[in-house]
């Protein structure tokens, strides 16, 4: 069968339009503006054609992808494309201008690998549609896995035209990255010293902020030596700061500038956000309360800060009930502990047992087993949380939801949730959790909160994704479950949907893997 995805996720940080979506393009031809909404200048209408003939071309591209699921030879898929190929040829030699036709000749032209064909339909919808940046982003793709080398050649000319296009530059990086990563810092570097070339610097630094933080960081650090007082540099690095987890250097760099720079939404909002991450829920308050939401004119932006002060808000009152809670319940010493080993360094955590009784019950029995250890962290959502316990094969069961309980704790930077698969269902839970690098309030009631990180926060926030792994859990303090108020073998929901001990659904999991394998797959 034909290779739909020949493209797919090379670019995953570019809103494309990739191969593998021809009969989507071709419906959403039928709207009257580019898809991505860039407005068709004076010079350069965008000239319709006939909607009736085109309507007929788009159907049979949607019949087309459906079929493309069906068992169609390779002979037979390549027919189909060069027939309706043909057919669009012949409707544009009527409606030359119609952009909607000339997409889905990129499209058909790209399954069928007819780099002259895609060129020839570029140029047209370039013509046509002269800042319409999708346009170069598809002809960047077509080239990116098969020429590299004119990929990148294609990158630098739509940036002699846009340089300081942000999608452009991501698109070389991207690119770049496959054939020589070090190739990334040596552009920057060409950029940066050139004084003539500070915005595309920043542009660029920009660009490798939303795909690689870390990497961004002595970028941004080089954009605020060269220019600080230009905020757009600054900002740079801040973003990086931000964005790789370490919001006190992100504070430390956005404090550099001005009152009335730090005043701009995006500015005060990135601000704002560094605060926030480490518990500053006054200062971040504040300064995102000071924003005049009605005279932004980015619509997106502010409808975020709109969605987003009332949890700031929120996170003020919750954090000092928070705060009393643990200075209370540190009188006691009641409640478990446990010490990550993360890449090597320990996170200390304190399991709360009082709160999410069941739920610590059996994160404590499965850490007792060693099924937490020499696992991989699933996902890990820099800025967000990172998400572990993914055992192999997972568990034979799932845990009953904790979080409508009136004393459920809420979600801070540390915090130790379970992980749920399914959102509405509060009994999906199984052996997943997650580690919150950031606050996030709009899950609070959502999800069972279970512990906190006691120390070590800064290596759970310097974790990569694909790149971490939990290297063991121990049990530091096994508080007596009586006093702190937990049943050591957890109530759990067998795969019948019955609600069982713990222990006595492991038991019969470990002896079916016995009678399998020869041997149990859990100590």
């Amino acid at each position: 069968m034909l290779h739909l995805s020949r493209h797919h996720g090379l670019i995953p940080s570019l809103i494309i339009a990739s191969t593998a979506a021809l009969a989507t393009i071709a419906i959403a031809g039928l709207q009257t503006e580019p898809q991505d909404g860039t407005a068709s200048t004076a010079a350069s209408p965008l000239l319709l054609g006939d909607d009736e003939r085109w309507l007929v071309l788009a159907r049979e591209a949607q019949e087309l992808r459906t079929n493309l699921a069906a068992d169609m030879t390779p002979d037979e898929i390549d027919e189909a494309l060069r027939d309706l190929r043909a057919k669009t040829d012949i409707y544009l030699e009527d409606h030359p201008d119609d952009y909607r036709a000339w997409n889905l000749i990129v499209n058909l032209s790209g399954q069928l690998q007819d780099d002259e064909g895609v060129d020839d339909a570029v140029a047209n919808l370039r013509r046509i549609q002269p800042d319409n940046i999708q346009v170069g982003l598809m002809w960047v793709v077509h080239y990116s896995q098969t020429n590299a080398t004119k990929s990148l050649a294609i990158c630098d000319l739509l940036l002699e035209e846009k340089p300081t296009s942000l999608m452009y530059h991501n698109a070389w990086i991207v690119t770049q990255r496959t054939v020589d990563p070090a190739g990334v810092p040596a552009r920057f570097k060409t950029l940066a010293d050139n004084p003539e070339t500070l915005d595309q610097a920043i542009a660029f630094g920009r660009a490798v902020q939303q795909s690689d933080a870390w990497e961004a960081v002595p970028m941004g650090l080089r954009l605020a030596e060269l220019a600080p007082d230009n905020p757009a540099a600054v900002e740079v690095a801040g973003r990086a700061y931000r964005f790789s987890n370490q919001f006190d250097k992100g504070r430390e760099i956005l404090s550099t500038l001005s009152d009335e720079q730090l005043a701009t939404p995006q500015l005060a909002y990135l601000y704002s956000d560094c605060h926030y991450a480490d518990h500053h829920f006054d200062e971040a308050y504040e300064i995102m309360s000071a924003i005049d939401l009605d005279a932004i004119e980015n619509e997106g932006l502010a409808n975020r800060l709109r969605f987003m002060l009332p949890l700031r808000a929120q996170a003020r009152t919750a954090w000092a009930e928070e705060q009393a809670i643990q200075t209370e319940q540190a009188k006691t010493e009641n409640l478990p502990r446990v010490r990550l080993t993360i890449n090597g360094e320990p996170v200390e955590v304190e399991l709360f047992a009082k709160e999410a009784p069941n739920t610590v019950a059996a994160f404590l029995a499965l850490a007792r087993r060693g099924d937490f250890d020499n696992t991989p962290f699933g996902q890990v959502q820099t800025g967000f949380r990172s998400i572990g316990g993914t055992i192999p094969g997972r568990v034979p069961y799932t845990l009953p939801g904790e979080f409508k309980r009136e004393d459920a704790r809420d979600f801070f930077s540390g915090t130790l949730a379970m992980y749920l698969p399914r959102a509405g269902d509060p009994d999906s839970a199984h052996c997943e959790w997650c580690i919150y690098h950031f606050p996030a309030p709009h899950l609070n009631g959502e999800r069972t909160v279970f512990g906190r990180v006691v120390s070590g926060l800064e290596d759970v926030r310097a974790m990569r994704e694909g790149q971490s792994t939990l290297d063991r859990v121990e049990i530091i303090r096994d508080a007596d479950p009586e006093l702190a108020g937990y049943n050591p073998d957890p109530n759990v929901i067998d795969t019948a949907g019955r609600t069982r001990p713990f222990s006595e659904v492991m038991a019969e999991s470990d002896a079916r893997a016995a009678n399998t394998n020869g041997t149990p797959t859990s100590p």
